[in-house]
């Protein structure tokens, strides 16, 4: 919002419109300035126009010599011919009582249409012709005149203004002008420019701080220095400073500027009531009745979005509404329970419509299987209110795309990361870490209980076992039953054995136990979740990183794919395989000396993913120690049976070899892509 701009409400305007209507001492025009998209054309004929109207037939009412003003609305929408607006009012005016009624509408190439087919039937309306067909059907002087799109018009802008004064100052008649001014300056800013550019360059133009001080016959702005040669173009400009000498020197006012000073009385800046304009659309709108409903409720946050976003385009809204009525339906036919699913795309649709609308979307999803992630949305803007990322949504808002088969998942997903027993879960675990010792016993079995419930549903992320396993040993040792800790035991180990995702337990969290006897048995705990987790894994041959290296040709191949298929065990989100925690680092080497171009190449493209995980500092000490063993590996005096002597392979093997020092060597954040 420009700080300097006064916006006033719907119902201020409408009363300082009455105020101008209603004065007779001098005449000018009223323009309503705003934002593209903003809704200024719906507020005035949706709002202002039945407003004045019904004001205009009260004092109708209340004056018996009183005629009510006809209104009569105009865009300038495309239109190429003074001519067209004369017609257009004409035929406004025309059809403005019973044939109105019965559906007749014209935009203004339909009334040019119409007045060319009249032309060329051998009746001609000029403009003088026009003009007599106006005086015949309409009192001037008892009219409101509203032109629309001044921007839009594809008459030149003087010339139009100029049009629309002669009804000002001439007729007497009450004008209102509605207008995107912004985009009518920068039209006239950026005539010209190169020249304006050319111009300032020149060093002996001395541009002055204040025009007052300018030489009376030099131009406005500068002074004209003598003229040296030594000095002439040696000065360099920024592109900041290049355009401030050019508006310093020409600040002189625009045809523009000029015009629009003798015609326009009021400026008025008109910014949307949120609240009401969004009331009245979904109203208005076709959409279901439930959804309304949903989307009415999240009125609040819809305008939070667009406040923060500065992007307050009606259209925006509308666009909206067009895809969320199709989103709504589909989704709510695939999962009917999944309220709080569905009252979650319907608003990261609007938000995701507000970021592509305002071009501050960067759609990174690529061409892989990932379909959702619980990653911020990737934006160019520090704000974000929806961190659960959903691809299709994303889709169908920007290219119309809709791929139903993936909605389940994400749905199943979604409830499993963000569902209703999710958050209860999550509060509840931190309630209990936090003030446990602070409640009676019967509240803390009940809360140990209702955790058990909430692992045997799987709703705690691994990450929880840490703070459970502790929590539950704390409990265990002041005398709590027992069989909570050997029931949070056994569903963990389920939740492990079910388990597709790899994790490992890390047993630093004991260094923050004090007591000996929970440290210890937290290590035992965490000790049997690791095997089990390992166990897991390596039962399913399928899935072992080691026996695919051993037992299959295209063995990096297989790697590489794993750790992008979002139903292996290994995948998740922005993140690739840690391929030693599966497999010795001397057994890999020796794979790959014997391996063929095309492994060595699926290799290379394996560890080009890795720069998603750069960050994990062990990950880097492992390519490290990777590229250490292969960098010492002299392949000239390797064995016969080891040496390869095929010049492709050896030329993957120094590139694999090049790859991996180019990687740990210098600093994580410009680590560059894979080159093939």
């Amino acid at each position: 919002m420009d700080n300097h701009k006064q916006y006033l409400s719907d119902t201020e305007i409408i009363e300082v419109i009455k105020s101008y209507i209603a004065e007779k001492l001098y005449n000018y025009a009223v323009m309503i300035d705003g934002e593209w998209g903003s809704g200024k054309t719906y507020f005035v004929k949706e709002i202002l126009i039945p407003k004045l109207k019904d004001w205009e037939k009260e004092k109708s009412n209340n004056q018996d010599d009183y005629k009510p003003k006809k209104i009569i609305y105009i865009s300038l929408y495309g239109v190429k011919r003074v001519e067209d607006i004369s017609k257009s009012i004409y035929m406004e005016n025309y059809l403005d009582s019973d044939k109105k009624k019965k559906g007749y509408s014209f935009g203004s190439s339909a009334v040019s249409l119409g007045f060319d087919i009249l032309k060329n039937k051998g009746i001609n309306l000029d403009r003088e012709a026009i003009k007599d067909l106006l005086s015949q059907f309409m009192s001037l002087e008892s009219s409101i005149l509203i032109f629309d799109d001044l921007e839009r018009c594809n008459i030149p802008v003087n010339e139009v203004l100029g049009y629309i004064n002669g009804f000002v100052e001439h007729q007497a008649m009450k004008v209102i002008i509605v207008a995107n001014q912004k985009e009518l300056l920068l039209g006239f800013d950026d005539n010209n420019i190169e020249l304006k550019y050319m111009v300032v360059l020149n060093n002996n133009l001395q541009i002055s701080s204040d025009a007052e001080n300018s030489d009376k016959e030099s131009l406005p702005g500068f002074i004209q220095k003598s003229n040296d040669n030594s000095t002439q173009n040696n000065c360099i400009f920024n592109e900041s400073e290049l355009k401030e000498r050019a508006e310093k020197l020409f600040e002189h006012k625009t045809d523009y500027e000029r015009m629009r000073e003798k015609l326009i009385g009021i400026s008025i800046y008109y910014q949307p009531d949120l609240y009401k304009t969004f009331k009245n659309i979904i109203e208005n709108s076709n959409i279901d009745n439930e959804l309304k409903k949903i989307i009415k409720e999240k009125t609040p946050d819809y305008i939070e979005i667009m406040n923060l976003l500065r992007h307050y385009n009606m259209r925006t809204f509308q666009f909206y509404l067009s895809k969320i009525n199709f989103l709504y339906p589909e989704i709510k036919n695939l999962d009917k329970k999944s309220e709080g699913f569905l009252n979650y795309v319907v608003g990261y649709c609007f938000e995701i419509c507000c970021r592509f609308k305002s071009g501050e979307i960067d759609y990174k999803w690529g061409k892989g299987l990932i379909s959702y992630e619980h990653e911020q949305v990737t934006i160019n803007s520090t704000y974000q209110k929806f961190s659960f990322r959903i691809k299709f949504v994303d889709d169908y808002v920007i290219y119309s795309h809709y791929n139903q088969s993936v909605i389940s998942n994400i749905i199943k997903e979604y409830n499993r990361n963000y569902g209703k027993n999710v958050a209860e879960s999550s509060q509840l675990l931190v309630d209990m870490d936090y003030g446990w010792f602070c409640y009676t016993q019967n509240k803390v079995e009940d809360s140990l209980n209702r955790i058990n419930q909430y692992l045997q549903e799987d709703l705690y992320n691994k990450d929880d076992y840490h703070k459970i396993i502790h929590l539950f040993l704390k409990t265990d040792n002041i005398g709590i039953d027992p069989n909570f800790l050997e029931t949070m035991k056994k569903h963990m180990l389920t939740n492990i054995k079910k388990s597709k995702n790899y994790y490992r337990f890390d047993e630093a969290y004991a260094s923050i136990i004090d007591n000996k006897n929970i440290k210890m048995r937290f290590k035992d705990i965490i000790k049997t979740l690791q095997n089990t987790m390992d166990e897991t894994i390596n039962n399913n041959k399928e899935n072992d990183i080691h026996y695919i290296i051993s037992h299959n040709e295209d063995w990096a191949y297989k790697i590489y794919k794993l750790s992008q298929d979002k139903n292996s065990v290994y995948y998740a989100p922005y993140s690739v395989i840690n391929i030693f925690e599966y497999v010795d680092i001397r057994f890999l080497v020796s794979k790959i000396i014997v391996s063929t171009s095309k492994n060595l190449f699926d290799l290379r493209r394996f560890f080009s993913e890795w720069k998603e995980v750069y960050h994990e500092y062990n990950h880097v000490c492992l390519l490290l120690k990777l590229y250490d063993i292969l960098s010492r590996i002299d392949i000239d005096k390797l064995p016969d049976e080891l040496r390869p002597d095929d010049l492709i392979i050896k030329m993957q093997l120094n590139y694999l070899i090049n790859d991996l020092n180019h990687y740990v060597g210098i600093p994580f954040e410009k680590l560059e892509s894979f080159q093939e």
